[in-house]
């Protein structure tokens, strides 16, 4: 956990430099996450919020980069971390309109690739006898 709250920092900088393209604003933005308590705590305890968080942010900076397979990549392993990570999509709908992307098929990775991740994750689960039901 530790290791990826370490890592989200670095995410909140990349995110923030591909947001804003500016450096220093940057840097401030994942210093005062480093000092933010709630990710800290989060990176300390045993629950699996810290991966969440990870997870998301690389969506997001990847989505802005316009690496759409590993923005739903990266979105199908926080789904299955945690069910919350649905309330992303209508931020990333609301961001392919205000970046005035054009609607290719790459629209298609968030409706196939998140699932088969999430499926995956769970081929253990499954694979002992589980239903989805």
């Amino acid at each position: 956990g530790v290791l990826f709250g370490t890592a989200c920092v670095y995410l909140v900088f990349l995110l923030t430099k591909a947001l804003l393209k500016n450096d220093l604003t940057a840097l401030i933005a994942s210093f005062l996450f480093s000092l933010e308590g709630l990710s800290f705590a989060l990176s300390r305890i045993g629950m699996n919020d810290i991966y969440f968080l990870f997870f998301l942010l690389g969506t997001l900076l990847f989505f802005l980069k316009d690496k759409f397979l590993w923005s739903a990549l990266f979105l199908g392993i926080a789904i299955a971390t945690k069910w919350t990570s649905f309330f992303i999509l209508p931020i990333l709908f609301i961001l392919w309109f205000l970046y005035k992307r054009n609607i290719r098929f790459s629209y298609l990775y968030f409706l196939f690739v998140p699932v088969l991740v999430y499926f995956f994750s769970y081929t253990i689960f499954f694979t002992t006898g589980h239903t989805i039901s």
